[in-house]
């Protein structure tokens, strides 16, 4: 997602999810099962368009200041954003 403050970050694969459903699970007494059922799912299925809204209802339930997303990232900025946080560029 695009916001004017980034701090830290976890790629999101195939694997993460699953284990992210796997612990929803776990917590379907939570009131905020639904949300991460809803929007994990959506992830699963390659769907990703829900991610500012995702990322901006974690935010808010942590008391986020800085760092609201604004908008989704297009491929070449998340492909930038890969590349430079996930990928040993010397290898």
């Amino acid at each position: 997602v695009q916001a004017n403050s980034k701090q830290g970050a976890l790629e999101i694969t195939p694997e993460r999810i699953a284990i992210m459903l796997e612990q929803a699970e776990a917590f379907s007494d939570s009131e905020h099962y639904p949300f991460y059922i809803e929007v994990l799912t959506a992830w699963d299925e390659g769907d990703f368009s829900n991610a500012v809204y995702a990322h901006n209802y974690v935010w808010t339930n942590k008391d986020g200041d800085i760092g609201e997303a604004y908008a989704l990232s297009d491929d070449d900025q998340e492909a930038a954003f890969v590349e430079a946080n996930f990928r040993d560029v010397d290898m």
